[in-house]
Parts: C-alpha cells; structure tokens; sequence
C-alpha cells in the first residue's frame, strides 16, 4: 500500500542479500555440510558456511539486522527520508517505495544506493514508471536496457509477486501456470497459486473456496474423482482462471494531499449465509471532480457449522476494522485528515469514526 501511495513508483533488489552477511565463526557449526565429488570412493570432504543462506531459519532475521543497522550507522549522513525509507520500505531483499516527482525519486535512488553500499549490499534491478529516474541511475543497475528508452515501452517487473506494467502504472495478478486435476487436492493448489495480496480478485476467488467447502461438507477425498455438479463449477472456474490477469488497478491512488479539498477513506462490508467481507476506496474530490481509488478487500467463507447472519454481519464489520487497523487507515493521514466511514453494500453509513 505504501508504493501506491505516490506518483512515482521505484522498485529495486538487493544482490545476493543473504550472502552479503557473514555468520559469526562460534555459529558457524550450524552450518556445516558435507561435499564430496564424483569418486564415489573418497571420504566427503567437510566445510562450514561463512555466510547466511537461503532457506536457514536465523538467516532472514539476521539479514534484516544488518541492513536496518547499515541506516542507523548512517544516520546524519544521508537524508532523513532515505533512512525511513531502509527501515520500512524493504520487504527482506526488494524495495519498494514511491515520491510525488522524478526529482524526489531520483534523489532517494542515489541516497539508498550509498547507505546500503556502506553496508556491503548491492541495490540493483533499478525499475520505475519514470524514465528520467532511470537515467539517473547507472546502467548496470537498471532492470532494463535504458540505450532506447525513448522509443520502447517500459518493461512488465515482479512487485512482490504482483505483476507491475511500469509504462501503464498498473498492478495486475500473475499468470497462473500449471495443470491442476480434477480433485480436492487440485482446486487447493489452483486456489493457492493466485497470490492476491491487495484482494483484488477475491470476488472470483471466493468461488473456488466455496467448492473446496463443499467438498469438505461432502466428505469427498482429497484425490477422490468429484461428483458432476462440482466438477461442473470447477471447470467453469478454471476458465476463468485464465482471465486473471486481465484484472488491473492502477498502482498509484491518484491524489496528492497539497491538491485536494476533501479526502475520505471508505470501508463497505456485508454478509451473506455463504461469505462476507469487506473492501476499502479513498473518495477524494479535487477541483470539484469525483475520484474513487481501490485500496484493499478482503473475503472469509461463513463456517460450515452456520452462524446467524447478523453474527457474520458483526464478523463483517470485524473485518472492515481490521482493514484499517492493517494499514489502510495510516494512509488516509498523508491527505491530512483523519475520519473513517464505515459502509453497508446497500450504501448507508454504519458508523463514522475519528
């Protein structure tokens, strides 16, 4: 939600982070391992890691350390920003952030490239709706090949497994692959494998759960072969499943808060037998236009077991709070207001809240 927040977006992967970490000697008995080559005959050699790897339960805490405590060892050095922007725009190896100019961005580019440097660490796959940031930056560090920039499009990059068309400035889902079969087990894994982390396929989403319970309310097995009925709302899923990517939101909300009269966040939730949920828009006006920007939604299936729909009406309104608690609300304070509404689907405000 922080890379919507601005207009433009700046995206970057830190080298072999892992790597870049040395393990302290007196630990490195934790990662000792044994190697031996082709000659089956000769005794395996023993050797230890140096450094954190992949896949080591300590390693990404350690890691983080080490890059937060590079932008405290630089504070006062570099710009304010720059270090906020270590400590809470890096999800582990990748940056992502955003500035209302390609003057600010390019700025912070430079500021991150140098703390980080001090810390041993490489910032590079330099990627940005904006090509004058990315003429700023190095060519060796850029993503793609900046010779053409004027005459070719911006390329599609990997934000955190959502897809991000730089030169259209929007976020889409990644394109499903793979051959799911027609089990329990393959709905699962079909379900699972749309990374979805602003909810904004869950309408569709929702469906395949609805099957996975009912199976579950059947008692059907997890390779079992699934009864018609099923296997007929399974099939039409899966061909929608191929449309996924079709759904796009633009990345940036579209308002800067020195340019609007009025900024609202609005939450709807609502529930069925069946499911509820909740979603979250910025109404803004500026200038006397209207604008409605998606920020986050999120769904739950009611339990087999039945609840009472006012009881899931109440888990709806849960939900819708919890939305702003996560970090939606936090973002209403860039506009310089502090208000939520909270709203039924049949439009009427439930609560208003300061």
């Amino acid at each position: 939600m922080r890379f919507r927040t601005r207009k433009i977006g700046v995206m970057a992967d830190i080298e072999q982070m892992f790597h870049q970490v040395r393990v302290c000697e007196k630990n490195r008995d934790s990662l000792r391992f044994l190697w031996r080559d082709l000659d089956e005959t000769k005794r395996p050699n023993e050797y230890k890691m140096t450094v954190h790897v992949f896949g080591a339960v300590d390693s990404p805490c350690c890691v983080n350390y080490a890059l937060q405590r590079a932008a405290v060892d630089q504070q006062g050095k570099f710009s304010e920003d720059a270090i906020n922007a270590v400590r809470c725009n890096f999800y582990m190896d990748e940056l992502l952030a955003s500035k209302q100019s390609s003057h600010e961005a390019t700025g912070l580019a430079k500021d991150l490239i140098g703390i980080l440097a001090t810390g041993g660490f490489r910032l590079t796959k330099w990627m940005s709706n904006s090509r004058e940031v990315l003429a700023a930056i190095p060519s060796s560090e850029v993503a793609c090949d900046i010779i053409h920039l004027d005459r070719k499009e911006l390329p599609q990059e990997r934000a955190l497994r959502v897809k991000w068309c730089a030169e259209q400035d929007l976020l889409s889902l990644e394109p499903v692959k793979g051959v799911f079969p027609n089990t329990k087990r393959g709905i699962l894994s079909a379900t699972s494998s749309v990374f979805d982390s602003l909810g904004s396929a869950v309408p569709y989403v929702v469906k395949a759960k609805l099957i996975i319970q009912e199976l579950w309310r059947r008692n059907i097995d997890w390779d079992n072969k699934l009864p018609d009925d099923i296997l007929q709302k399974w099939q039409s899923w899966k061909v929608g499943l191929k449309d996924s990517r079709t759904i796009m939101i633009p990345r940036w909300y579209g308002f800067h808060r020195n340019e609007c009269q009025h900024v609202l966040l609005h939450v709807f939730c609502d529930a069925s037998e069946i499911a509820y949920g909740a979603v979250a828009y910025f109404r803004t006006v500026t200038r006397g236009c209207i604008n409605a920007s998606f920020v986050i939604s999120k769904t739950r299936l009611a339990p087999i077991k039945g609840l009472t729909v006012p009881r899931l009406e109440l888990q709806a309104a849960v939900m819708a709070s919890r939305l702003k608690s996560k970090g939606a609300f936090h973002l209403l304070e860039l506009a310089g207001r502090k208000e939520l509404v909270l709203i039924g689907l049949n439009g009427k405000a439930k609560g208003r809240f300061a």
